[in-house]
């Protein structure tokens, strides 16, 4: 099949304050609604507190990454749209 759209859970463990997000650009698009936790991504320099329930789209070339918050992991679906092949590091699709 040739799909464009790609949904899946996103599972991020708290680590410690001071080790670095990892950052990823892409070339699509993509939501994420938080089920469980709080999370702080940073998109293009930007930082947003994300609650659960809270969602996001944006535009995934801009460079992005995800910390999860107050020492607890957090899960968040999402959907990538994506037009060209792309690999996620650091965190677990389920």
């Amino acid at each position: 099949m040739n799909r464009s759209v790609d949904p899946f859970i996103v599972t991020v463990e708290p680590k410690p304050d001071d080790e670095p997000i990892h950052y990823n650009s892409h070339a699509g698009q993509e939501f994420s609604l938080v089920l469980e936790g709080r999370m702080m991504v940073n998109i293009d320099g930007k930082e947003l507190i994300l609650n659960e329930g809270d969602s996001l789209y944006f535009n995934s070339k801009l460079p992005h990454g995800m910390k999860a918050l107050d020492g607890k992991r957090y899960d968040s679906w999402q959907l990538s749209y994506v037009t060209t092949k792309w690999r996620m590091k650091g965190i677990s699709h389920s």
